[in-house]
């Protein structure tokens, strides 16, 4: 697989793939865990406390903005099927996390 990043940022990603009781494809749900240096700052630009928690407001404003942001990039996302990409959605209930100096948006 190919993988590529922003070059001021380090991700760690994580994926699963979730599928229907017949075992097709249904949902990715993805997590990308900021490096601490892009968490200091998105919790600058937020206004948010770099330690968290998030309240619930925080979390769906950030977990939103980043949805949207990614959206340019179809959300670092492209499932294909043999050579054909496969039709997919906007992220739905876009959440972001605090923890210990650490965003991630899920």
């Amino acid at each position: 697989s190919d993988v590529s990043a922003h070059p001021h940022q380090f991700v760690d990603a994580k994926a699963v793939l979730l599928t229907d009781q017949d075992g097709h494809l249904k949902a990715i749900e993805a997590a990308f865990a900021m490096d601490e240096t892009e968490s200091l700052y998105i919790a600058s630009e937020f206004g948010l406390d770099p330690d968290g928690p998030l309240t619930e407001a925080q979390s769906v404003e950030v977990g939103r903005a980043y949805a949207e942001g990614y959206e340019q990039f179809n959300w670092f996302t492209h499932p294909r099927r043999g050579d054909d990409a496969l039709a997919q959605s906007a992220p739905q209930d876009a959440r972001a996390s605090m923890y210990d100096g650490v965003l991630t948006i899920r």
